[in-house]
């Protein structure tokens, strides 16, 4: 992992571990029925607000481009999705419509203690998302098919998890009901949020998987004392290359003068 302040980069087999973990995810989301998306980074202003993103401080929420102030750039694949099906009027025949999409995303967050510093909270992520239009009936059945896509991708990786049903205090504009995956994470000794699930009725149905957050339990998960990998799940090992050891060695990270580790 080499890093400095906001910028980070997965070198070596840590980029292996994520384009595996990506491959393997997306898979199983095909094999479910989810055509893929390629979809902007840039977008409108009018999109957030349609996804009913809210300003809820004074802190930006988006990174806004300077000479073009009506865009910025997409915090998740699911404002290109929506823009993507907005003012589509859908067969009955054609439901359920699903979509998913692997981006990167940008987030003007900011590391508040040393436990949300490195991979937990950056500036921008990949994030493999999955979004369903459907009849208002079926919305909540959707959504529990959703869940279970996600709760058995996070099985089969090993990590321990919990499922959150999340209060109403907790749900974004869009959201009528909102479920939280997190898996515990062994070297901070807490459970981080590595997933979510919503139903947006006449909003939207979305996302599964933030790869960073989701590298730190996998990290945390499978190193041994030595603070090495050995054991890691079959469906990631498999897709990693063969010509390179997947035994990761880990050290502390540096976040100063863009030193490296591995």
């Amino acid at each position: 992992l080499c890093y400095n302040v906001t910028i980070k980069y997965l070198l070596g087999p840590l980029a292996d571990l994520e384009l595996a973990l990506v491959d393997y995810v997306s898979s199983i989301v095909e094999q479910k029925g989810f055509k893929p998306v390629v979809v902007p980074d840039i977008v409108h202003e009018s999109i957030p607000d349609g996804c009913g993103l809210q300003q809820r401080s004074d802190k930006g929420i988006l990174y806004r481009l300077n000479e073009y102030n009506n865009f910025c750039l997409s915090g998740t694949s699911e404002m290109g999705l929506s823009s993507l099906v907005s003012g589509r009027v859908f067969r009955y025949d054609e439901l359920p419509f699903k979509l998913k999409a692997l981006s990167r995303c940008f987030r003007p967050e900011i590391a508040t203690n040393a436990v949300e510093s490195k991979l937990y909270r950056v500036h921008e992520f990949n994030k493999v998302e999955m979004f369903v239009v459907c009849n208002e009936n079926d919305s909540d059945l959707e959504l529990d098919e959703l869940v279970k896509i996600q709760t058995s991708i996070f099985s089969s990786l090993g990590l321990h998890c919990r499922l959150l049903d999340m209060p109403s205090e907790e749900l974004g504009a869009s959201a009528a009901r909102k479920f939280d995956i997190e898996a515990w994470m062994p070297g901070r000794k807490m459970f981080g949020e590595i997933s979510s699930a919503s139903n947006c009725t006449d909003y939207q149905a979305r996302r599964l998987i933030a790869t960073t957050r989701t590298l730190i339990a996998l990290l945390e998960t499978y190193q041994n004392e030595r603070k090495r990998l050995l054991e890691l799940p079959y469906d990631i090992r498999r897709r990693m290359p063969k010509t390179r050891s997947w035994t990761i060695n880990l050290h502390n990270a540096i976040d100063t003068n863009r030193r490296c580790t591995s």
